[in-house]
C-alpha cells in the first residue's frame, strides 16, 4: 500500500464512532468467512448493510477496513522487533553458526507470517 492510500485511510478513518468501526470490522471478517474470494467487492458488501443502520460507501468500508490491517501489521512489526532482540542478544552468548543459522531462519519464517497484510 502507498503513501498517499494510507495517509488517506488514516485520514478518513478518524470520524467514525469505535462502534461503526467494529461494525464495519465485523461485517468485513463475517464476509470473508463466508466467501472464499480472491478480491473482496466493496460495493458488493455495501449492499450487505441493512438500510436503516448505516449508511457506509465502498470507499469508507476499504478505507476503515485497510486502516485496521495497517494497524494489526504495525502492532506485528514492533512485536517482531522486540523479539529479535532478544534473539539477537541469546545469540551473542553462543557461538554455534549452525545453530544460530537454524534457528534464526526458523524465526524469520514466523516473522512473515505474521507481518503479512492481505489488502482485499
Amino acid at each position: 500500500m502507498n503513501l498517499l492510500v494510507y495517509s488517506i485511510c488514516l485520514v478518513n478513518n478518524n470520524h467514525f464512532t469505535d462502534e461503526e468501526k467494529e461494525f464495519i470490522y465485523t461485517l468485513v471478517e463475517d464476509y470473508l468467512k463466508e466467501n472464499k474470494i480472491i478480491q473482496l467487492k466493496w460495493k458488493i458488501l455495501q449492499s450487505k448493510i441493512p438500510k436503516d443502520s448505516h449508511n457506509f460507501s465502498p470507499d469508507d468500508l476499504r478505507n476503515v477496513w485497510h486502516s485496521k490491517q495497517i494497524q494489526l501489521a504495525q502492532e506485528a512489526r514492533a512485536e517482531v522487533h522486540d523479539e529479535v532482540v532478544i534473539l539477537e542478544t541469546k545469540f551473542s552468548t553462543k557461538n554455534n553458526d549452525n545453530y544460530l543459522r537454524t534457528t534464526f531462519s526458523n524465526f524469520l519464517s514466523q516473522c512473515m507470517q505474521k507481518c503479512t497484510v492481505t489488502a482485499y
